[in-house]
């Protein structure tokens, strides 16, 4: 009895270590995707939210954006606690037809399709692990927490860092 006690025990500590690492490579990978600064512009207030985005520019990147990922991180260490790092720009070379999922995304979020000008044409409050895809026209999609009010209508502006 005590050794099928001690065996469990030691089987829970490798698990948890693996989770542990699992969730560090996860991150990790996020290491390589350029961050930006953004600044989102409320259309009907001029409130403003201000904060870092990982950049996905290439495919990989855009087919990878936040699977596995249980939080947007620090943004490679630039986020600071007065300016977070708030999610992920998906970034295309020209207006075309964006179809977007939740597939192995963990957390909800929520996501903004943004014309060539800056401008939100779309929002969508995307739930996790669905592979419900959801499609429309833009340059721009911007996946950030399910709890940041973005509009249509709502401008975004974005900064190299």
């Amino acid at each position: 009895m005590i050794i099928v006690l001690i065996v469990m025990i030691v089987l829970l500590v490798i698990l948890g270590v693996l989770l542990i690492i699992q969730s560090q490579q996860v991150l990790g990978s996020l290491r390589s995707f350029k961050v930006e600064s953004i600044l989102i512009v409320n259309s009907a207030s001029n409130s403003t939210i201000d904060g870092f985005v990982y950049v996905a520019s290439d495919s990989a990147q855009q087919t990878q954006g936040f699977q596995g990922v249980t939080n947007f991180g620090e943004c490679n260490g630039l986020a600071t606690n007065s300016t977070k790092c708030i999610g992920m720009m998906f970034v295309f070379p020209a207006d075309q037809q964006i179809c977007l999922w939740m597939h192995n995304t963990q957390m909800p979020l929520q996501q903004g399709w943004i014309s060539a000008n800056g401008t939100v044409t779309y929002t969508y409050q995307a739930h996790p692990e669905t592979d419900f895809t959801v499609c429309h026209s833009a340059r721009y999609v911007l996946e950030t927490n399910s709890t940041l009010m973005i509009e249509a209508g709502d401008r975004v502006y974005q900064y190299s860092t």
